[in-house]
């Protein structure tokens, strides 16, 4: 797994983040002591944005009327993933998406 037991941080930038699995295992990791901080784009928040802000991790919006369109994470401060992937149920089961 990318996100082990050591890790210190995830940076996630993504412009829509809805996809349960992936916001649970961002939740998680901020249980055990992970800084999570995200940034999402302010015109496609949704009920998941306000689950992990209720969860406690920092979640950013872009505050801006052109799309924060950006697709990466950052691990550690060393590890970077990039790439078209929306982290939606769509993404993750029925579009031609890529992650590096």
């Amino acid at each position: 797994a990318v996100v082990s037991t050591q890790s210190t941080g995830i940076d996630v930038c993504m412009f829509v983040t809805s996809c349960a699995v992936l916001l649970d295992t961002l939740i998680e990791a901020h249980k055990r002591g992970i800084r999570v901080r995200i940034v999402c784009d302010d015109m496609r928040i949704s009920g998941s944005q306000f689950k992990i802000a209720d969860a406690g991790l920092a979640v950013r919006v872009d505050n801006s009327q052109a799309l924060m369109h950006h697709k990466f994470v950052v691990i550690d401060g060393r590890v970077l993933m990039s790439g078209s992937y929306n982290w939606t149920a769509s993404g993750a089961a029925y579009n031609r998406e890529n992650m590096f």
